[in-house]
């Protein structure tokens, strides 16, 4: 056949049928095949070991059948691999009969990956001839990236990827590898293992799309800043390499492109030519701190080290961003889940540097800060100490005995010790870390911990000790801030707007259609998803009184990318207490994170139970 039979055949160009071509006649001989070409005639495929030629059928048979898209979710993936592949617009009946399904559930999934695009600033365009995807090459080669070499649990390195088994492809790994860590040794650029390793990948994958004509357009003024640094002096000398070795042609802005992952790479600072981040500054970082200090319990300045940790990293992460060149982390979506309250201090710091840089935070920077600022609030719990409230039926001798006995056994593990009247409990003013010890019997609930001392104190010296290096408040009532209006529980959504339409519609009713408005207006697309279904809302804006509200969907909603049925919306910082409000973004993190709770619920999706399954340890 000839280039341009197989170009009509394919529906590509002569021209990338020819470098397709090209590519397969270095790739094949290590299958125990040839690709031969006769002029005139055209190509044929001449195969030399019968046993190696059939190994590569049965792979190729296998992988059809083992990745026949049977799920939605593999369907979208296959249909964005698919628009990544190639170069020209998708018929829906084609894709239809390529995944064996009706050209209206195709229809479906390709509204669904429409939605999913747009994380990665891309677009599907839809005409007569089709669908086909519209971005930057730089968007369209990180969404390759994640596509083709990662998932949201393994770290994929290129050896080891599919798409580069051959002995050729095997050949350049190794080159450029070695070409790699010679070139950052020279000029003393510092990555990590990882970082390394991703950098080959991208560069793999820019060979391949240079080789198709794809180039990348660097902005202006950073081709200015970074022709300025280090890295790119470092990226012309891994480019003489590449193109001496590989037979590939750098265009300029494809040099940048290497420097630009180099410097977001770099694990030491580069040569700190850019001027958006000399900007970032004492004065930032004071404003920083002291916006989230004014609305958050923690004390960054305070803590040295953690400061000064973050402003390097702030430091680095600004210049990343301003690459649009920020680092994957894998634990994005256990760092989200876990820690929803550092979540909410780390998108304000989005917020706030935004301002200042016109840079916006993506999910894999959100989520390196929720682990500076979990830190942060981890070390302030760790900080303060509990008090026991001494609570005795005694005469005052005996109330003094046993207090300097849990002075005694208990001095540096407590703030302190306050004593207190039976009577007295129903109005005494609790604190979050309180807890009681009582010599004579509780019939009335109270909101903190209780130990009963019937005997001697020193018998329950383990179960105070016990309470008292426990970082987590027992007897926290979540109906004191989910109140039963603030729950909706079958409740017919088509996406997350008419979710937070919703919530809107639900607080407007307690608070003012102002109050309700601004703020499910303000709240962050970004960091919403926790797993298992589950979505943790975070708003700018804090409602006049605290409150947690929840909706349970009817049927499962297409949020950032994954689906989504239960929606927690957590606004608790008018709380006084920033114990409890520390302890109810655990609660409901605990309860996104355990499939049992949430299939308990799922059984009634009662109020009730919810409640119920909220207070389960």
């Amino acid at each position: 056949m000839t280039s341009e039979m197989l170009a009509k055949e394919l529906r590509v160009s002569v021209r990338t049928m020819k470098t397709i071509l090209k590519e397969l006649r270095k790739d094949l001989p290590s299958f125990g095949c040839e690709l031969l070409v006769k002029r005139g005639s055209g190509y044929r495929l001449q195969v030399k070991e019968e046993s190696r030629f059939q190994s590569l059928q049965k792979t190729f048979h296998r992988q059809q059948m083992d990745r026949l898209p049977m799920t939605q979710k593999e369907r979208e993936e296959y249909v964005i691999r698919k628009l990544l592949s190639v170069d020209y617009p998708i018929r829906i009946g084609d894709l239809a009969d390529e995944l064996f399904v009706s050209r209206n559930t195709v229809s479906q999934d390709v509204r669904r990956v429409r939605s999913l695009l747009k994380s990665y600033d891309m677009s599907m365009l839809q005409g007569n001839e089709g669908i086909h995807l519209e971005g930057s090459e730089m968007q369209k080669r990180k969404c390759i990236r994640v596509a083709f070499f990662q998932d949201t649990e393994d770290v994929f390195y290129a050896h080891e990827n599919t798409m580069f088994l051959s002995e050729y492809n095997q050949n350049q790994i190794r080159y450029i590898r070695e070409a790699l860590l010679h070139v950052l040794n020279r000029n003393g650029i510092r990555f990590s293992d990882l970082s390394v390793q991703n950098m080959v990948i991208h560069i793999m994958i820019g060979i391949r799309r240079i080789r198709f004509y794809q180039y990348v357009e660097i902005d202006e003024k950073i081709r200015r800043e970074v022709t300025a640094s280090r890295e790119y002096r470092a990226a012309l000398e891994l480019k003489e390499k590449l193109e001496e070795q590989l037979h590939v042609i750098y265009p300029p802005d494809e040099v940048i492109y290497l420097a630009m992952h180099m410097i977001a790479k770099a694990i030491a600072d580069s040569s700190g030519v850019f001027s958006v981040c000399s900007r970032v500054d004492d004065r930032v970082m004071s404003d920083l701190c002291r916006e989230v200090e004014a609305r958050f319990p923690v004390n960054i300045r305070e803590d040295g080290d953690l400061y000064s940790f973050l402003n390097l990293h702030i430091q680095a992460m600004v210049k990343r961003l301003y690459l649009n060149m920020s680092i994957r982390n894998p634990q994005y979506m256990q760092y989200i889940c876990h820690y929803p309250y550092a979540v909410e201090i780390s998108l304000l710091v989005g917020d706030i540097l935004k301002e200042h840089f016109r840079i916006r935070l993506d999910e894999n920077e959100l989520a390196y800060l929720v682990v500076y600022f979990n830190l942060a609030l981890s070390r302030r719990l760790h900080r303060r100490k509990k008090r026991l409230i001494l609570v005795s039926g005694y005469g005052r001798p005996e109330m003094i005995v046993t207090l300097n006995r849990l002075n005694e056994d208990f001095k540096g593990f407590m703030e302190e010790v306050v004593t207190c009247d039976a009577f007295e409990l129903e109005h005494f003013p609790f604190e979050a870390d309180d807890i009681v010890v009582t010599t004579v019997p509780i019939n009335e609930p109270i909101e903190v911990p209780l130990v009963y001392v019937k005997d001697q104190v020193e018998a329950y010296h383990s179960q105070i000790l016990k309470l008292l290096q426990s970082s987590h408040r027992s007897g926290l009532r979540p109906e004191k801030y989910l109140h039963r209006e603030f729950f909706i529980s079958g409740v017919s959504c088509r996406s997350r707007e008419d979710a937070k339409e919703c919530f809107r519609l639900m607080l407007q009713a307690r608070f003012s259609c102002p109050v309700a408005e601004k703020l499910c207006g303000r709240i962050y697309d970004l960091g919403n998803e926790t797993g298992n279904g589950t979505a943790c809302l975070h708003s700018r804006v804090d409602a006049p009184q605290p409150f947690v509200a929840f909706i349970c969907l009817k049927h499962e909603v297409l949020w950032e990318k994954t689906n989504v049925k239960y929606i927690f919306l957590l606004n608790m910082n008018r709380e006084k207490d920033k114990e409890i409000v520390t302890q109810i973004y655990e609660m409901a993190a605990a309860w996104c994170e355990d499939k049992s709770k949430i299939q308990k619920f799922e059984r009634s999706r009662s109020y009730e139970t919810l409640l119920e399954t909220l207070k389960e340890g």
